[in-house]
């Protein structure tokens, strides 16, 4: 009994998601024909892609922590751990969540392809670009009252 729980589970919360996901990148008529069929509904769309958001962050971590590591070998980002992983998982987690919001919107295959290419791109260098200014203007300012 317990075994079948947890294989229900793992049908449900990884497996099919998953499948979804290959589909969505390599075949996206045949996912859109499926599953725009099964889920007729926006409002069913929207749980089916709840659904895939825990695959499609776990799916794009590693590559977004590959992407950012290139970047740090390259010493174009921070050195600072903390820095790191918490701009990997913040632009993952922003780049899962635009992409729910995208497959409501725009349909399931659009949004599962944002959400995973939106992970991934939004560390490797969009993410930071907005703290940019702050940070010359704050080195700027330093450098002016240190250099009288």
């Amino acid at each position: 009994m317990k075994d079948d729980r947890l294989h229900r589970f793992y049908t449900a919360w990884w497996r099919e998601p998953m499948h979804w996901i290959f589909l969505a990148f390599f075949q996206p008529r045949r996912f859109a024909r499926e599953l725009e069929t099964r889920y007729p509904r926006r409002r069913e769309w929207f749980t089916l892609l709840l659904r895939l958001a825990l695959p499609m962050f776990l799916l794009s971590l590693p590559l977004a922590i590959g992407g950012r590591a290139i970047l740090l070998a390259l010493h174009l980002v921070s050195p600072d751990i903390f820095d790191f992983l918490f701009n990997v998982v913040v632009g993952v987690a922003v780049g899962v969540a635009v992409g729910v919001a995208g497959g409501v919107a725009f349909g399931l295959a659009g949004g599962v392809a944002v959400g995973v290419a939106g992970g991934i791109f939004s560390i490797i260098g969009i993410f930071r670009l907005s703290f940019y200014p702050f940070v010359s203007l704050s080195l700027f300012r330093k450098y002016m009252s240190i250099s009288g």
